[in-house]
């Protein structure tokens, strides 16, 4: 299974993500779409597994939870837009984004991955997304640098 890992779109989908986007199986996104043409643009690309982010406050994005739990490959999977949404949830895998950057660590047995931002530059922080190739409940997770 290869899955697109995106955050903090903010109403910008670039070229080179969907690009990247369209060598995966799935996409994920963890919130901060801002516009449903978005969610809609990329819920055509790829199945799509999506939470809704703070700033997601169009009536549409109602539809969305704020954590997602499902089983993907053997793993358990939680998704929140924001990190502490997801400290009580138990997961083999845990997903968020909102700060913009892109982090990869290990806590006991949990993987936590924040892809950062694909979308709109906020500070000086770099654009970024993963993908992720998940077989035999192991997880690679590739960091993707976007141009600005």
């Amino acid at each position: 299974m290869r899955v697109g890992l995106i955050s903090d779109t903010h109403n910008v989908l670039r070229p080179e993500v969907i690009n990247i986007l369209k060598t995966c199986d799935e996409i994920w996104h963890a919130g901060d779409f801002c516009e449903p043409e978005i969610w809609e643009a990329l819920n055509a690309l790829k199945p799509l597994r999506s939470v809704q982010g703070n700033n997601d406050d169009d009536p549409f994005f109602e539809r969305l939870h704020t954590v997602e739990i499902f089983d993907c490959e053997g793993l358990h999977v939680a998704m929140a837009h924001i990190r502490q949404s997801l400290d009580c949830v138990a997961a083999d895998l845990k997903i968020y984004g909102h700060s913009h950057q892109a982090e990869d660590q290990i806590q006991g047995s949990t993987r936590w991955l924040n892809p950062g931002s694909c979308g709109r530059r906020r500070f000086r922080l770099e654009l970024t997304m993963m993908v992720l190739t998940i077989r035999d409940r192991q997880i690679q997770a590739e960091l993707i640098v976007l141009q600005p």
